[in-house]
């Protein structure tokens, strides 16, 4: 009997025969389409996911960019009618006593005085004034607005405690430099409102100071400190003059200074709010995403960007 040869051929037919049968096997194609489905599935969820992460990073820039703006305006307009309160309210006290002083007959504590009674003049120009003082519509003015002035403070502090809230928010969804410089600006202008408010505090009190010190020498005389005013009435109606010039120009000045100090706020605010604007703008899709983009389609495009990369 002769001997049967082999018949092989190293060409990978036993491999390739069982690569077969397996394919032909019905539960191993189930189980790869299966596979090739879920990473298919899960590629479309991760798109899915990807966008509504996006949209939600957007909306939430947005909201903080229109609450910067809505809560600025509230702020601002506080600051204006606290400061405009506070002001009337320290002016028109001290206008009152001025007032009162110019009601007050000093010929009569001059009189007094040339008798040695000091007590007897002292007492006389302190029961006039407080009867004046206490009647005058200006005090009751002074006192309306200081209370107003107060309550205004009060609320003011709640829409500052949002306004920092909301700019805190505004660092953690942006988080880039430029907007922590800008908030960083807006920080040291409401820092500026608030010394300005204790130095306004501080001259209303110097000019009350001062309107109390000069009305002790209205029935001196002015040539020599020595002896008493042949006519102290004379003293009494250049001492409210120069008083009230002095008050009329503190307060003016002092509005000025506030109106100046809530512009420059404003302006800050207003910068970071255009800085914010811009990236919002710059960032209507994402550039870096490449998930199933060509250079014409990026399924995270609306149709009208879409259209303008056609053009």
């Amino acid at each position: 009997m002769d001997p049967i040869a082999l018949n092989v051929t190293l060409n990978g037919s036993i491999l390739a025969g069982t690569s077969k049968s397996m394919l032909e096997n019905p539960l191993i194609t189930v189980l790869i389409g299966a596979v090739v489905g879920a990473i298919a599935a899960g590629s479309i969820q991760f798109i899915i996911e990807e966008r509504r992460f996006r949209r939600q990073e957007k909306t939430i820039k947005i909201q903080a960019h229109s609450n910067l703006l809505g809560c600025k305006h509230r702020l601002l307009q506080y600051f204006h009618s606290y400061f405009l309160l506070n002001i009337a309210a320290r002016s028109s006290q001290i206008y009152a006593k001025i007032s009162a002083v110019g009601l007050i007959d000093f010929i009569q504590a001059r009189d007094y005085l040339l008798i040695s009674d000091n007590e007897a003049a002292e007492k006389y120009v302190n029961e006039k004034f407080n009867s004046k003082y206490e009647e005058s519509p200006d005090l009751r003015e002074s006192l309306r607005s200081k209370e107003a002035s107060e309550k205004l403070q009060l609320q003011l502090g709640d829409i500052e405690e949002r306004f920092w809230t909301i700019l805190a928010q505004i660092k953690t969804s942006f988080n880039d430099i430029e907007t922590d410089d800008f908030v960083k600006e807006i920080e040291i202008a409401e820092e500026s409102i608030g010394k300005l408010d204790k130095e306004i505090t501080e001259i209303f009190a110097e000019i009350e100071k001062k309107v109390e010190e000069d009305l002790k020498s209205i029935c001196l005389d002015k040539t020599n400190k020595y002896k008493y005013a042949d006519n102290p009435n004379k003293n009494r109606n250049e001492f409210v003059d120069e008083k009230m010039k002095n008050l009329e120009e503190m307060r003016d000045s002092t509005i000025q200074d506030a109106k100046g100090s809530i512009r420059i706020l404003d302006t800050k605010i207003e910068n970071l709010h255009k800085h914010l604007e811009h990236i919002i703008k710059a960032q209507q899709y994402s550039k870096d995403c490449k998930l199933f983009c060509s250079d014409k389609i990026c399924p995270f495009k609306q149709p009208a960007d879409k259209k303008k990369d056609s053009i």
